[in-house]
């Protein structure tokens, strides 16, 4: 459109340039060739037909393409997880409060600590870990952690 002020023509060229941009990028990654002239602009390509000799007279300026595969196909039947395995059944859930149960009887930890805010975002820092997870040592929560925590709340 001819009647609009300069700034927003420039402003459509550089979102124009901006989006052809982050599509070449995206069918450079997929491994697609993409065809630019000397200004950076993309080429035309011309499109495959469905009914290459034959057209019908409503398909008359239509043409179909094929779809890109965007997609990463499923390798395996078990690929996704079912929801039972990520659900977890009751057994699971008694054995790991009976397993915390026995930690805070054996370290003699007042069962009022579960009160605390900062309870359930150790458990979910915990749960976020993997199974190899060595916790820290007396030593580094005398040392090196409660100085951290001091100069935490001293900020």
């Amino acid at each position: 459109c001819t009647k609009v002020p300069a700034d927003v023509e420039y402003q459509m060229k550089q979102n124009l340039e901006e989006g052809s941009s982050k599509k070449r990028k995206i069918e450079e990654k997929n491994g697609d060739v993409v065809p630019t002239n000397e200004d950076g602009g993309v080429v035309a390509m011309d499109v495959e037909q469905s009914r290459p000799s034959q057209m019908i007279a409503s398909q008359k300026g239509k043409s179909t393409s094929r779809i890109g595969n965007y997609f990463m196909p499923r390798t395996t039947p078990g690929a996704q997880p079912t929801l039972k395995s990520v659900l977890q059944s009751k057994e699971v859930v008694e054995k790991c409060d009976l397993a915390i149960a026995k930690w805070f009887i054996d370290a003699c930890v007042p069962f009022n600590a579960s009160n605390s805010s900062y309870f359930q975002p150790m458990v979910d820092a915990l749960c976020s870990m993997s199974p190899g997870y060595k916790v820290p040592t007396m030593h580094s929560f005398r040392g090196s952690l409660l100085n951290k925590w001091v100069a935490d709340v001293n900020k």
